[in-house]
């Protein structure tokens, strides 16, 4: 998913696409809480929806974040930014029920840098450079210490000269790949939004790939002595029907 065309997402491609101003509240909140003004434009917005019911008791997924706007538009107004944002009740162990009976569906962004709370975007993670940036240090006070998980890949391709990138891909930069995610309730719904824009101008682009998806599936294991080996049963009998599995095991 990029803010680009698929084309431009190559090495050899240039840096001209744009669309935009567009709008989008949750990126929009993002950007606010990382200390940019709530009407910093957006443009360039890419977006991809999809639900599911929650085989398991967690969700992860791999991803790596990248831009062209490393390196040298780091810590600055151009702080592109994506969401990895999942939907529904009992999101790491939030109550699904509020105190009125009424339904807690949370909205939970995913994309952080490990270890943190700290949403990915240009000013929370990158090389680190420039040190005591105003604008990074307000996004993310630790955004030197974190450059650890950023990988420079600079405009110098040795066979296409100067303005591309050395890598297969046209980003000048990008993170390590990183995990998002959460425990949720086995059975019940949930949404994913993923969304990605350029902040302040479309310029330079940014993107987001999804390299794993894992939807983890819960086992019940239930100890009744039945012979001398495992037995599944179906989901609808007794002895699993607490199970979010299509079978369960019962074990000697």
């Amino acid at each position: 998913m990029a803010t680009t065309t698929a084309m431009e997402v190559q090495a050899t491609a240039g840096l001209s696409y744009t669309s935009g101003p567009d709008t989008s509240n949750l990126l929009t909140k993002i950007l606010s809480n990382l200390g940019m003004p709530t009407t910093t434009p957006l443009y360039d917005l890419a977006s991809v929806t999809f639900s599911f019911v929650a085989p398991g008791d967690s969700v992860k997924f791999d991803y790596i974040f990248a831009s062209q706007e490393y390196l040298n538009f780091t810590c600055s107004q151009y702080n592109d930014v994506f969401g990895f944002f999942l939907i529904g009740e009992g999101i790491n162990g939030a109550p699904i029920y509020n105190s009125n009976a009424t339904l807690n569906t949370d909205t939970v962004n995913i994309a952080l840098i490990p270890g943190t709370n700290i949403p990915v975007a240009i000013n929370t993670i990158n090389s680190g450079s420039p040190p005591n940036s105003s604008y990074c240090l307000q996004a993310n006070p630790n955004y030197v210490a974190n450059s650890v998980f950023f990988n420079s890949n600079p405009f110098t391709n040795v066979t296409f000269g100067p303005g591309y990138a050395d890598s297969i891909v046209n980003f000048s930069g990008y993170t390590d790949v990183f995990k998002a995610q959460a425990s949720v309730k086995c059975g019940r719904p949930y949404t994913i939004i993923m969304q990605i824009a350029d902040a302040s101008d479309g310029n330079y682009n940014s993107a987001s790939t999804v390299a794993v998806a894992q939807l983890v599936e819960s086992r019940i294991v239930i100890p009744v002595v039945v012979g001398s080996s495992p037995i599944s049963h179906p989901k609808n009998s007794k002895a699993c029907k607490f199970s979010c599995r299509p079978f369960c095991i019962i074990t000697p």
